[in-house]
């Protein structure tokens, strides 16, 4: 578990270093691995070339499941909100996981592009099932 200087239970984190394991210089603390605090229930990541930001797939906990920019050394919103610096919202649970960002792969038209996946349950009949979508998000 991670705790802040003044003892407090810190949520969710990214961590940033260099491939030898040390602190970058240009962490929002030079000091501290820590880049960004308090995510919920991050699963996927991706940079973002353009603009060099982290964006990252967050869960929420029973709604606002989000795309969210993550900006250096601010807090990301949990528990206050799920909304901070969110991209895009889902009401419902979606759970969206992976996440990356285009080249060229999908042609001109989408680089730079935001894709991603989300699942989402549901019942037929008492059945589960695990359905899947693909999300994507084109940058303004």
């Amino acid at each position: 578990m991670l705790y802040r200087e003044d003892g407090t239970f810190m949520s969710k984190v990214v961590l940033k270093m260099n491939l030898d394991g040390s602190i970058l210089v240009d962490n929002p603390n030079p000091k501290s691995y820590i880049f960004v605090e308090d995510l919920r229930n991050p699963f996927g990541s991706a940079w973002r070339p353009s603009d060099d930001l982290l964006y990252v797939s967050d869960n929420g906990p029973a709604v606002d499941d989000r795309i969210a920019k993550i900006l250096p050394g601010e807090n990301s919103g949990w528990p206050r909100s799920m909304r901070t610096n969110s991209m895009f919202i889902w009401w419902y649970t979606q759970g969206p996981t992976g996440i990356v960002i285009a080249a060229n792969q999908f042609g001109s038209q989408h680089e730079d592009d935001l894709f991603g996946q989300a699942y989402f349950e549901g019942s037929s009949r008492g059945s589960w099932r695990w359905l899947s979508m693909l999300v994507t998000m084109s940058f303004i």
